[in-house]
Order: structure tokens, then sequence, then C-alpha cells
């Protein structure tokens, strides 16, 4: 997980919708697919097409298939005595993957992995504020929390770099949203053996070591509005310096 920037102003037709209906419900917004397409296609830009949580990319639909996408509620959108009307709050939305929980999507045969599931399907709508991170407001671009094992993709708490009152957040976050299940593992270890096949076609030009880590960082992370490579977090903690480097020349902010 990733810090995620969210535009400040609220996308016009929600702003309208729930200036004149403040009690309604979020069914009830989206009943209209144009207001529905103009608050997910805004989520995918500030995103930069990733998913909130687990970092996969939201790919769009296509050939008959449905987009690997979906608007989540961080806070329960549906809670028991609301003060607040959580379900049309701009500040509450994220956009997450189905979790593995969809055969239609594009690329099921390798994304649908039910009951190997994760993101908000086992988050369901239990309300973890202060128990898990928010991407919104609970991590900076340059916090460095999560580690990852390079022969199984498996993801931790960062061992070093993880600040002591965040540990526990941190490691509630991967546990809460499964994002250490087999499906995610797999995904991530592809990625890893990705990058480093990438290396050596760059060690193979004669470059040196740090040259070609340098090259593959600048391939991975393009300026906006590139979308972020699949599973940001994993690629900067595997390129290490290079990433850091290349993403202080981005001016990188989330």
């Amino acid at each position: 997980m990733k810090t995620v920037l969210k535009s400040p102003q609220t996308p016009s037709l929600l702003r309208q919708y729930s200036g004149r209906h403040p009690a309604n419900t979020w069914e009830q917004f989206r009943k209209r697919e144009r207001r529905y397409t103009q608050v997910k296609q805004k989520i995918l830009d500030d995103q930069r097409g990733l998913c909130a949580y687990c970092e996969i990319d939201l790919k769009p639909e296509a050939g008959g298939q449905v987009d690997d996408f979906h608007v989540e509620h961080f806070y329960p959108k549906n809670p028991p005595h609301p003060t607040h009307n959580y379900a049309l709050d701009w500040t509450n939305l994220l956009g997450v993957c189905h979790g593995g929980s969809k055969k239609e999507v594009k690329d099921g045969a390798q994304r649908y992995t039910s009951p190997d599931e994760s993101c908000d399907r086992p988050k369901g709508n239990k309300n973890l504020l202060g128990i898990i991170l928010n991407p919104l407001t609970d991590i900076g671009p340059w916090d460095h929390l999560f580690e990852f094992e390079e022969s199984t993709g498996a993801i931790s708490r960062h061992s070093t770099s993880c600040p002591a009152p965040m540990q526990a957040m941190v490691d509630a976050t991967i546990r809460e949203l499964c994002l250490d299940g087999t499906r995610l593992k797999r995904f991530r270890k592809n990625v890893i053996d990705e990058l480093g096949k990438a290396i050596e076609e760059e060690l193979l030009g004669s470059k040196t070591f740090d040259q070609a880590v340098k090259s593959v960082a600048e391939a991975q992370f393009q300026p906006f509005p590139a979308p972020w490579p699949r599973f940001f977090t994993c690629i900067r903690w595997y390129l290490s310096t290079a990433a850091e480097a290349r993403l202080q020349l981005l001016a990188y902010v989330g």
C-alpha cells in the first residue's frame, strides 16, 4: 500500500447530488451511470491506475469483460448510527480491485482466485478506522512501511524503517486486507522476476549494475499522467536507491 493523493475538489456531479440529497445512499447516487462514471474516472486518475490497497492495476473493461475496479468506502458507507454521511463523502472514497472475487474481469483466469480474496472483500463493512492504514491520511510519500520476500513475493512490515508507533497498524493492514494471500504473492513474485530479467538485459548492453538498475527504474516510474506500475511499493523496494532517486527526480508526492 502506498500513499494516495485525492483531488481537493469533489467531482461536480457528486457535489451537486450530495448538496441536493445529503442523506441519500451511495446506491441511490450511482443509479445514474453518468454520475458513477465521473467519480470513477477521477479516482482512477488520482490513483494513477492502481488499487488503493494491493496496488494491482485496475484493468478497464474490454471485450464483454467487466473492469477490475469498484469504489470502496474506507469508513463504512452504512454505519449503524451515522452522524455524517460517509457514503457521499469524496474524502472517504477509494478505488480498489475486486480482490480476486470476479471471474468476469479482464485476465480473470489469473485474477479470479476466490476464496483467496483481498482488499475490501475481507474488510467488508467493518469499521477499521485507526486499526489499518488509510492510504489517504496515514502514509507519507517517503515512508517505507513494507518489505517483501524476493523468492516468494510475501509482504511484511519493514524490519528497520517502519516507525514503532505504526507497526501494529501496518501488521493489521496486511492481516485485515489479506495482502499476503497466495494470489498477491504470486503476482508480486512475477513482478520481481520481471525486474530481475530487465536488469540482466541492461547488463548485456555493457552497463554497470548501478546504471542498469537506474535504467530500469526510469522505465518503471514514468511522469504523470502515465499510470504507476502495478505493485508500485514492491518495485520501489526491489529497486531501492535507484527507485528513490527516480521518484525524487519526478518530485513524487503520491
